[in-house]
């Protein structure tokens, strides 16, 4: 396995202005009544430390549980601190990886499948929206829903790994859709 240094942003204002700027483009505000820069999502923001990949991996998990409530939130954080922060010191690998596991711990095993899947590509590796999709389907990821294509149900994965930040748009098509796409390397390592 091949470890990256990575170099922290300036815990203040960077990283946060990072989680900022990360969850725009996923949540719908009147979904997110709280300001991002309450003491709630500071804190959370904090325990990443100013690594840009697990501050725009908790912007994708906060961006994935909608419903979540500041109370919800609160509680994670809490758990975070008392689970995570006191396990480890940052700069020790294990401690990153426990922050990348709880951000996925809860991502349906479907979901988990198909960004398992994009850890056998090479590092940086650039794939085509429509050629990872046919993969996930020729390797029988997608389940089959009554009523909807597999290819619809292969596209509405593609796009909940995108919200995510488990991949990331690499290229765009006329259209503006993704038409490219690569994998967040650190979480993928």
């Amino acid at each position: 396995m091949v470890m990256f240094i990575m170099l922290p942003l300036k815990q203040t204002p960077g990283s946060h202005m990072l989680f900022e700027q990360s969850l725009p483009r996923f949540v719908d505000k009147e979904l997110f009544p709280e300001r991002p820069g309450t003491d709630v999502w500071r804190g959370l923001v904090d325990i990443c430390h100013g690594v840009p990949a697990l501050v725009r991996t908790l912007a994708g998990f906060v961006a994935s549980n909608p419903k979540k409530t500041i109370e919800d939130w609160a509680e994670t954080l809490s758990c975070l601190t008392r689970e995570i922060i006191s396990s480890a010191p940052f700069d020790d690998y294990g401690r990153a990886t426990k922050l990348l596991n709880y951000f996925h711990s809860d991502m349906p095993a479907y979901l988990k499948t198909c960004s398992l899947y994009l850890s056998m590509l090479p590092k940086d590796c650039r794939i085509s929206r429509s050629r990872l999709i046919r993969r996930w389907i020729a390797e029988g990821f997608v389940d089959e829903k009554q009523g909807v294509r597999i290819e619809d149900e292969a596209e509405a994965y593609f796009s909940q790994l995108l919200e995510r930040r488990i991949i990331v748009p690499a290229e765009h098509s006329s259209g503006g859709g993704v038409k490219v796409c690569r994998d967040e390397s650190m979480v993928m390592e």
